[in-house]
């Protein structure tokens, strides 16, 4: 998984240790889940809440596309 998230670049985020979310299709997220433009919820880390907001803030900033 982690040649797959390195391989993939900064427009994916690793935000469980089976899931990788492509930052272009979220659609909401909350400090447990993250929810996708087809309407499935991907578990976020709890330890990872803090760390995906600033990943997520810095691909906005970048001008990455927001659907929330």
């Amino acid at each position: 998984m982690e040649e797959l998230e390195n391989r993939l670049g900064s427009t994916f985020y690793r935000c469980h240790r089976c899931y990788l979310v492509n930052m272009e299709k979220i659609s909401a997220y909350s400090a447990d889940n993250i929810q996708v433009i087809n309407g499935d919820n991907l578990l976020l880390a709890r330890k990872k809440y803090s760390d995906f907001i600033k990943t997520y803030m810095r691909y906005v900033k970048n001008g990455g596309i927001v659907n929330v």
